[in-house]
C-alpha cells in the first residue's frame, strides 16, 4: 500500500513544482500578451500614418477599422459607415452605379483568397463632392483589407493632357501648312496638309519614305545636310527653301521652318512646310513685267528721236512726190523713200506697242473676220511646205481692239511658227468663245472673270524647253542666229495683248510644237464694222505759228504748210513761241510740240490763251502717249497728232480745226 501512494513530502514537492510551472506559464503568457499589444500598437501607428486610406471589414461586412487618411479623403469616420451596406449607400448614392460597384466587388470576392484587385471608382464624399479613387482590395479568410488612394488630381491631369493632346493634334492635323517629324532618316509623322502637298497617302509616307524621296535631285544633298544638323543639335531653328517632287512627278517650290525636338525619347527633326510654287511663279512674272516696263521706257525714249527723223523723211519724200510727174524716175525714188519710212514707222509703233504706250484706235471687231481677211497675207508669209488651217468659231465673237495691232499679232506669231518649222509642217489658227471663271484663274494663275475671245496659234515645229518658255516674251530674247531676229516679235505681241487688257500664255514641248493662246475681252455683238472715208486734202490762207525745238521737223512742217498756201511763223521753243505771239495777234492757230525745253506745249498754250482766249491749237509729239498726257494734253480736250507726222494727216487735221 505504501508503494502505491506517494508520501506527503512527495506530493508537496510535485505541487510546488507544478506551481512553479504554472507561474512560468503565466509569466510567458504575460510576456506574449505584452508583445502582442506592442505589435498591435505598432501596426496601428503605421495604419494611422499610412499615406493611403485603409479599411478593415470582417466576414459579416462590418467595418472594423478606417484610418485617418480614409476619413480625410472621404469625410467618413467609422461611426458614419459602421457596415459595408452603409458605405455603399453613402459612397455610391446613384443606384445604377452602386449596382455596378457591388457586382464588381462580388466577382472579385469569389476569386482566390489573398489575391489583390485594383479598381477605379468615383466616390461621393460626406460633403457631397466626388473624388476619383483607386481601390486595392485583398480578400482573406474572414475579412478583407482595402487600400483607398485618392487619384482625383491625377485624373484631372490626365484629362487635361488628353484635351491638350487632342487640341494640338487637331491644330496640327487641320493646319494650312504641312507638318512633319523625321527620325533615322524616315518620316515618322506627317499631317494631312503634308500629304496633300506631295500627293501621297499617310501610309505611303510614314516609316516608308525618306527626305530624298520627296526632294528634287539637285536639292537632295543640301536638304539632307540641314535635317541632319538639326538632329545633331548644330542648328536649333532654321528657315530655308527647296524644290520638292510630288507623287505625280510635278516639281514644286517649298519653304520650311524647321527645328529639333525629342520624339520617343530621341532627337528628331521637326518642321512646318509651305507650298510657295504659285508665289514663286507670280514673283517671276513680276520680274518679267518690271523688265518689260524698263524696256518700254527705253523704247519710248528711242521713239521720240526716231519719230522726229521719220517726220522729216516722210515729209520731204511726200513733197518730192507732189513735185514730180507720174513715171518720172525721181517720183520712183520718192516712192521708195516713202515706203521705207512707212516700214520704219511701223517698227517705231512696234516699240511703242511693246511699251504699252502707243495710242490705239479701238473699234468693235468681228474676230472671225479679222482672221479670215489676214489668211491670204499669212499664206504669203509662210513657206510652201507649211499648211495653214483656219478653224473659226461658229458663234459671232466681237472684241474692241485696234485692227492693225490684232493683225500684227497674227503676223508675228505666224512668222515665229514658220521659223520653227524649217522642214515644213502645219500651222493652225483657231478662234472660239470662252468664259473665264474662278476655276480657270486658280488653275492658270491669271485672268479676270468674264467672256473672252480665244485665238489659238499652233505649230508642229521644234518646240521649246521650259527655260526658253520662261524667257520667250522677254525683249530682245531670241533663239535665232545673229542677224536673223531682233527678239522683238513675241515681246511686241505680249505688249499688244496687255494693251488690250488681255492675256497670253504659251505651251510647248521640244520636238512637239508650240501653241500660243491669246485671250481678248469680248463685247456685245454688232451689226457691222464702221469705216471712215478718206478726206480730200485742202490748203488755206491762215497764219500758223509753229513751236518745235527740232530744226529739221520745224522746217519740213513749215514747207508743207507754205506749199498749201498758209502763212507760217516759226518758234524754236516754248519761250520763243510766247514772245513771238505777243507781237503777232493775227495768228489763227498754233502748232505746238508737246515736249520742249523750258516751257512745254501745254504751258505755252496757257500763256497764249491769256492773250487770245479763242486761239486754236494742234499738239504734236514724238514721245509716247503716256508722256504727253502727263504734260496735260488730254485727247478729248485738245487735238493731237503722233509723230511721224504725215503731210496728209497734218493738212487734214489743220483744216478740220480751222473750219470749226
Amino acid at each position: 500500500m505504501e508503494d502505491k501512494y506517494k508520501t506527503r513530502e512527495e506530493l508537496l514537492y510535485e505541487l510546488a513544482e507544478l506551481r512553479l510551472r504554472v507561474e512560468g506559464l503565466e509569466e510567458e503568457s504575460r510576456a506574449a500578451q505584452e508583445a502582442l499589444q506592442g505589435e498591435k500598437k505598432t501596426f496601428l501607428t503605421i495604419l494611422e500614418n499610412y499615406p493611403t486610406g485603409v479599411i478593415l471589414i470582417d466576414a459579416d461586412g462590418k467595418f472594423q477599422y478606417v484610418n485617418p487618411e480614409f476619413t480625410r479623403i472621404t469625410g467618413y469616420t467609422l461611426q458614419d459607415v459602421p457596415s459595408g451596406r452603409d458605405w455603399l449607400r453613402k459612397a455610391y448614392p446613384d443606384p445604377a452605379y452602386r449596382k455596378k460597384v457591388i457586382t464588381t466587388w462580388k466577382q472579385d470576392m469569389l476569386s482566390e483568397a489573398g489575391r489583390s484587385r485594383d479598381r477605379e471608382f468615383i466616390v461621393t464624399c460626406s460633403n457631397g463632392t466626388t473624388r476619383d479613387v483607386d481601390l486595392r482590395t485583398t480578400f482573406m479568410k474572414g475579412f478583407t483589407i482595402t487600400v483607398l488612394r485618392d487619384i482625383t488630381e491625377r485624373k484631372l491631369a490626365e484629362k487635361a493632357l488628353q484635351e491638350s493632346e487632342a487640341k494640338y493634334r487637331n491644330v496640327v492635323e487641320d493646319s494650312l501648312v504641312g507638318f512633319y517629324i523625321i527620325q533615322d532618316g524616315l518620316f515618322r509623322f506627317v499631317n494631312k496638309r503634308f500629304c496633300e502637298i506631295f500627293g501621297y497617302a499617310y501610309e505611303e509616307i510614314v516609316d516608308t519614305l525618306r527626305t530624298r524621296d520627296l526632294t528634287y535631285k539637285d536639292d537632295i544633298k543640301h536638304t539632307e545636310e540641314i535635317v541632319q544638323k538639326r538632329i545633331d543639335g548644330e542648328i536649333t531653328n532654321i528657315e530655308y527653301g527647296f524644290r520638292g517632287v510630288r507623287k505625280d512627278g510635278r516639281v514644286i517650290t517649298l519653304k520650311v521652318l524647321g527645328s529639333k525636338i525629342l520624339f520617343r525619347g530621341r532627337s528628331a527633326a521637326v518642321g512646318s512646310i509651305i507650298d510657295i510654287t504659285r508665289e514663286k511663279d507670280l514673283e517671276t512674272k513680276l520680274r518679267q513685267a518690271q523688265k518689260m516696263e524698263a524696256m518700254g521706257t527705253l523704247a519710248g525714249g528711242i521713239a521720240h528721236d526716231f519719230n522726229n527723223i521719220l517726220t522729216v523723211i516722210t515729209g520731204y519724200s511726200t513733197l518730192l512726190q507732189m513735185e514730180t510727174a507720174e513715171g518720172d524716175h525721181l517720183r520712183t525714188h520718192a516712192d521708195h523713200i516713202l515706203s521705207a519710212a512707212t516700214k520704219a514707222a511701223q517698227l517705231t509703233r512696234s516699240l511703242l506697242t511693246f511699251s504699252r504706250q502707243q495710242p490705239m484706235v479701238l473699234s468693235p471687231l468681228h474676230i472671225n473676220n479679222v482672221v479670215r481677211e489676214t489668211e491670204k497675207l499669212l499664206k504669203r508669209l509662210i513657206t510652201e511646205d507649211i499648211t495653214l488651217d483656219i478653224v473659226l468659231a461658229s458663234q459671232d465673237i466681237v472684241v474692241k481692239a485696234d485692227i492693225t495691232q490684232i493683225e500684227q499679232i497674227l503676223f508675228n506669231l505666224a512668222a515665229n511658227a514658220r521659223d520653227a518649222m524649217p522642214h515644213g509642217g502645219s500651222l493652225v489658227i483657231e478662234t472660239m468663245g470662252i468664259t473665264i471663271e474662278d476655276d480657270f484663274i486658280e488653275a492658270h494663275g491669271f485672268g479676270e472673270p468674264g467672256q473672252y475671245a480665244l485665238i489659238s496659234v499652233s505649230d508642229t515645229g521644234t518646240g521649246m524647253n521650259n527655260t526658253t518658255q520662261d524667257q520667250v516674251f522677254d525683249p530682245f530674247f531670241t533663239t535665232k542666229e545673229v542677224g536673223k531676229g531682233t527678239g522683238l516679235g513675241l515681246s511686241t505681241v505680249y505688249g499688244i495683248v496687255k494693251e488690250h487688257n488681255g492675256y497670253i500664255s504659251v505651251y510647248s514641248e521640244p520636238d512637239r510644237g508650240t501653241t500660243f493662246h491669246i485671250y481678248l475681252p469680248a463685247v456685245p455683238p454688232i451689226d457691222a464694222e464702221e469705216t471712215t472715208p478718206v478726206s480730200e486734202i485742202r490748203g488755206g490762207t491762215e497764219t500758223v505759228l509753229i513751236a518745235e525745238d527740232s530744226d529739221s521737223v520745224r522746217d519740213i512742217i513749215s514747207n508743207i504748210l507754205l506749199n498749201y498756201g498758209y502763212t507760217v511763223i516759226k518758234a524754236v521753243d516754248g519761250n520763243d513761241a510766247v514772245k513771238i505771239f505777243s507781237g503777232h495777234r493775227e495768228i489763227d492757230i498754233i502748232i505746238l510740240d508737246s515736249v520742249m525745253p523750258g516751257m512745254n506745249g501745254r504751258e505755252v498754250y496757257e500763256e497764249i490763251i491769256k492773250m487770245k482766249p479763242d486761239i486754236k491749237a494742234l499738239f504734236i509729239s514724238g514721245h509716247t502717249r503716256d508722256t504727253v498726257l502727263n504734260k496735260g494734253i488730254r485727247d478729248k480736250e485738245f487735238h493731237f497728232i503722233s509723230k511721224p507726222v504725215s503731210p496728209r494727216k497734218l493738212l487734214q487735221t489743220l483744216r478740220e480745226i480751222l473750219d470749226k
